[in-house]
C-alpha cells in the first residue's frame, strides 16, 4: 500500500488520490549503471472517487498546500494499492508510450545511420585516395613513403572498426522495452470547505452560483453563434473553450457571486494561466446569480484589471 501526505485544494470540488508517476522506455544501449533510457515522462494521475483513474498535468499542484493552519479533523481514506496504479498507468499510458517513442527512435536512427554512412565514407575514401598516391610514389622509387602508406592503413582499419561500433550502437539504441511504470509519491487532494474558504480567502464558495454562472456563460457563448466546451474538470486553468465560426478562440474563466458584490478570487493556477493566454483569454463575472444573472465580461483580465493577493492561511 502506498503511503502519502494530505493536501488541500482551493479549486476543487471533490477529493481524490494523486500519484507522481515515473514511466521509461529503455534501449540496449551499454551504461555503466542503471538503465539507458530512450523516453522518460513524469505525470500527474489521480483517481476520482467513483474509483477511476485520470490524466492530468502536474501544474495542477501549484495551487494546493499542506492542511496545518486548518482546524478541520481529516478522515484518512482507505489506501490505496500500488499494484493499481502501476496497472492502469502501464495499460493506459507505458503501451502509448512505447509505440511513440518507438517510432521516433525509428525516425531518428534511420537519419543518423545515413549520416554516419556517408561520413565514413568520405573520410576512408579520402584516406584511400591517399594511400593510392603514396603507393604509385613508391613504384616510382620513393622510399619514404611506406611509414606514411602503414600510417593511413592503420586510420582506414580504425575509421572501419568505429564506423562499425556506430551502426551497432544504433542497433541497440533502436531495440527498445517497456519498463513498469514507478510510483514516486502520491498525496489525498481534499477541497476547502465552506468556512475554511471564508476563512483563509475572505470570501465564501458557492458551488451553486458557480454553477448558474457556468450555464450563463455557456448560453451567452451559444445565443452569439459560438461553440463553448466546458473544461472545467480538465485543469487547464481556465473553465471554458468556445470557437467562433471563423476558428477565432475564446479561453473563458468564470466566476459567479451570488449578490451583487463582483469581487472574485483566482488561484494562483488560473491567473499564470490567463496571462499566458493574453488577448484570448476572458474572464466573465456573473454576479446575482440567485435572482436574475447578470454578466461582466472582460477580455485579457491580467492586463485590464489588478488583483490583489491573498494568502493561504500558511
Amino acid at each position: 500500500m502506498l503511503k502519502g501526505t494530505v493536501l488541500i485544494s482551493p479549486d476543487d470540488k471533490q477529493n481524490y488520490f494523486a500519484f507522481f508517476v515515473k514511466l521509461q522506455i529503455t534501449d540496449n544501449r551499454p551504461t555503466k549503471k542503471d538503465d539507458s533510457i530512450a523516453d522518460e515522462r513524469l505525470l500527474l494521475i489521480y483517481k476520482t472517487p467513483n474509483h477511476d483513474f485520470r490524466l492530468t498535468s502536474p501544474a495542477k499542484f501549484i495551487d494546493v498546500h499542506p492542511p496545518a493552519a486548518f482546524a478541520k479533523t481529516i478522515t484518512s481514506p482507505n489506501p490505496v494499492s500500488n499494484d493499481e496504479v502501476i496497472q492502469w498507468s502501464f495499460t493506459n499510458i507505458t503501451t502509448h508510450q512505447f509505440e511513440a517513442t518507438k517510432q521516433h527512435v525509428e525516425n531518428d536512427t534511420s537519419q543518423r545511420r545515413q549520416y554516419l554512412e556517408s561520413a565514413f565514407s568520405r573520410v576512408i575514401m579520402d584516406l584511400q585516395s591517399e594511400m593510392q598516391q603514396l603507393q604509385a610514389k613508391g613504384l616510382l622509387g620513393d622510399t619514404k613513403v611506406q611509414e606514411k602508406i602503414i600510417s593511413r592503413q592503420y586510420r582506414i582499419n580504425e575509421m572501419i572498426g568505429k564506423k562499425k561500433q556506430r551502426l551497432n550502437n544504433l542497433n541497440l539504441m533502436a531495440q527498445l522495452s517497456l519498463k513498469a511504470p514507478k510510483v514516486l509519491g502520491c498525496a489525498y487532494v481534499l477541497p476547502l470547505t465552506q468556512v475554511e474558504y471564508k476563512s483563509h480567502f475572505g470570501m465564501s464558495r458557492d458551488d451553486e452560483a458557480e454553477a448558474i454562472a457556468m450555464k450563463a456563460a455557456i448560453d451567452f457563448e451559444t445565443n452569439s453563434g459560438w461553440n463553448p466546451v466546458d473544461v472545467s474538470k480538465n485543469h487547464e486553468g481556465y473553465d471554458i473553450r468556445s470557437i467562433s465560426p471563423e476558428g477565432i478562440k475564446r479561453n473563458i474563466e468564470v466566476k459567479g457571486r451570488s449578490g451583487s458584490d463582483g469581487s472574485i478570487m483566482l488561484s494562483k493556477n488560473e491567473m499564470n494561466r490567463l496571462t499566458q493566454l493574453g488577448d484570448v483569454a476572458w474572464l466573465y463575472i456573473v454576479i446575482n446569480c440567485k435572482s436574475v444573472p447578470y454578466h461582466f465580461r472582460i477580455k485579457n483580465p491580467a492586463n485590464q484589471l489588478k488583483f490583489e493577493r491573498k494568502s493561504k492561511g500558511k
